[in-house]
């Protein structure tokens, strides 16, 4: 489907909550994804009138003109709707399933924009060529469906057929699109291939939501296999190709016997002035039992080292490398084993790997638990290698020095007393010199950029570019200086944690970097976000946890509008039509409101039928 077709999908997917009808049946029962959507926010807090006024939708074509007015199109706003995505036969489909409060209204005003395909058990069934989309309309919903065509190319048929023309290839391509058409429209048209009949997704969609996202993971790696079947066609590929295909569908296979009940979930909140995210990742007792106690905590002592003055980012992340290595080796020498005819093999590489290399060791070299934080920008001297024409016209290298401002960033990492070994390791290949109680990274490939390491005695390593870290703080740290307690104990409390100061991000960038007009539009369009915050955790033996967080400043209307304004400002501005068309505008994204009436061509006249028998 081409944009036009996803515009389409994106506002009606827009329009309608989850507390109203439920559209299950009309769901394809082996989807794998399906996002939900609530059009409460739509309907109620953001309005059609104003979304109507934004750019990237306001020259959208007649057939999003008349799906987007409710009361000429007979759609219901106020009702639930899915998008939903699957394979068939290995071609990769995408559909949208949403209410009707009045089908003959909707089958007038389709009729006048898509060819009738055909009418079958009650549904009548619209085509759209140009986005090889379908929409199949009954009694109270609508179902648009588009599909990806076969992906020969003229070339790749010429290898079986040499005197094959490119016109006779044309029509070869036409009848195969017509008999795929036509196959899937008798599938989509088949009750038995509907009615989503799954407990996890019931449990999504229960959910008090704007948005939602259902991903059933045991589901989806069957239909990954048969799509990736679909790209390497046999008579089309070499042997090794085929092989290869044969090596990854052995794999996955194996691998779908460890997400037997796995699934993700996730829903997103447009509170005002805030969007939330909550996301679970749920996995099965096998993969449970494979991965348990991974994900640890933060070990304090890696505060110490991380300045919280000026501080415009911060990422921590808590591993146990011990754990993780033994659970991916056990968990490859598995899937390895599957593979046919060098099954045996890879399990015998794999012993012997597990007799000469010791996992607890690896694991301590480092163990897993790091923070990264970025501070204000700050001048640095650096040295690099140009070339100079001497008076034979000979280049020569040259060093020289500049100076740069760049963000000042420690990634403190925690160690044993082995990783010295490392250490060593790159000292002796010239990758780092050692100086006075650390390290600089100096070689030829990456210049003499200001980056240090340092091995404290607490053992922490710091890889930086804090001159003032590894010269004068090795010993005491930041201390008082350091991050937040509050900022601490939140880094504590989950395995994974990221928190951006867009506020702070924006003003630094203003204040030392030479901005165009057009650049300093786009950072003031952003400027509006000012917290960006997400946290990961284990809640429970199969369940890992997300919640995040989007903090703006008060604009005293949704948080969805906010963000969509936002987009439709940026791609103003990167239309250089409309950026110059905006120039003499205070804003550049609101219009007038046209006082023309929308009028849809007179379908031919038709002899008047009977009303429709639609099919509930």
């Amino acid at each position: 489907m081409n944009i036009r077709a996803g515009l389409l999908g994106g506002l009606l997917l827009a329009s309608a909550p989850l507390m109203a009808q439920n559209l299950n049946k009309e769901l394809p029962k082996n989807t794998p994804l399906v996002i939900s959507a609530n059009g409460k926010e739509l309907s109620e807090n953001i309005g059609l009138d104003k979304l109507t006024k934004l750019e990237m939708f306001k020259d959208a074509d007649s057939t999003l003109q008349i799906l987007f007015n409710s009361e000429e199109s007979g759609i219901d706003l106020k009702a639930n709707s899915h998008l939903f995505v699957e394979v068939v036969d290995s071609a990769l489909t995408m559909g949208l399933v949403v209410p009707v409060t009045d089908a003959k209204t909707l089958e007038d005003a389709l009729e006048g924009v898509f060819e009738v395909s055909d009418k079958v058990k009650g549904k009548k069934v619209f085509y759209d060529k140009e986005d090889e989309m379908f929409l199949i309309l009954s009694k109270k919903s609508l179902r648009l469906v588009g599909f990806m065509p076969e992906k020969d190319s003229y070339y790749t048929a010429r290898r079986e057929n040499k005197e094959l023309t490119y016109e006779q290839w044309e029509e070869q391509k036409a009848d195969r699109l017509k008999v795929q058409r036509d196959k899937y429209i008798a599938y989509s048209l088949n009750k038995k291939n509907l009615g989503l009949k799954d407990e996890t997704f019931d449990e999504v969609v229960k959910e008090d939501a704007d948005l939602s996202l259902w991903v059933n993971v045991e589901k989806g790696y069957p239909q990954i296999q048969a799509f990736q079947a679909n790209i390497i066609q046999d008579g089309y590929v070499s042997r090794s190709d085929r092989q290869y295909l044969e090596i990854t569908t052995a794999i996955q296979e194996r691998l779908l016997t460890y997400y037997k009940g796995s699934y993700n979930a996730t829903w997103i909140n447009f509170e005002e002035d805030e969007i939330t995210l909550r996301s679970k990742q749920v996995s099965s007792e096998k993969l449970a039992d494979l991965t348990e106690g991974v994900h640890t905590s933060v070990d304090p002592k890696l505060f110490n080292y991380i300045k919280g003055d000026d501080l415009l980012g911060v990422v921590a992340l808590a591993l146990d490398n011990k754990v993780l290595f033994k659970s991916t080796a056990s968990l490859y020498r598995d899937l390895m084993s599957a593979v046919p005819e060098y099954g045996e093999k890879a399990v015998s590489v794999f012993d012997l790997l597990d007799i000469v290399v010791d996992e607890d060791a690896i694991g301590s070299l480092l163990k897993g638990d790091a923070i990264l934080a970025v501070n204000d920008l700050r001048e640095f001297e650096m040295t690099y290698t140009d070339f100079e024409m001497d008076e034979n016209y000979n280049f020569t290298e040259v060093e020289k020095t500049k100076t740069e401002k760049l963000p000042v960033f420690t990634l403190a990492v925690n160690t044993s007393k082995d990783i010295q070994l490392v250490l060593n390791a790159l000292k002796a290949f010239e990758l780092i010199k050692e100086d006075k109680g650390y390290y600089r990274v100096e070689n030829k490939e990456v210049g003499k950029l200001p980056l240090y390491l340092a091995f404290t005695k607490d053992m922490t390593l710091l890889f930086t570019n804090d001159e003032e870290l590894v010269k004068n703080r090795l010993e005491t740290g930041y201390q008082d200086l350091a991050v937040s307690k509050e900022q601490q104990q939140a880094i504590l409390d989950n395995s994974i944690y990221m928190n951006f100061d867009a506020n702070a991000i924006e003003e630094t960038v203003k204040e030392n970097f030479p901005l165009s007009n057009k650049d300093k539009e786009e950072l003031e369009q952003m400027a509006v976000i000012e917290h960006v915050t997400l946290k990961g955790k284990m809640v429970s033996k199969t369940v890992f946890e997300y919640q995040g967080n989007i903090k703006l400043e008060e604009q005293n209307q949704s948080s969805l509008l906010t963000i969509l304004e936002i987009t439709d400002k940026l791609y103003r501005m990167s239309n250089p039509v409309m950026a110059a068309e905006a120039e003499d505008t205070e804003q550049i994204y609101i219009e007038e409101e046209s006082t023309e009436e929308y009028e849809m061509e007179e379908a031919p006249a038709v002899e008047e039928e009977a009303e429709p028998a639609y099919e509930d």
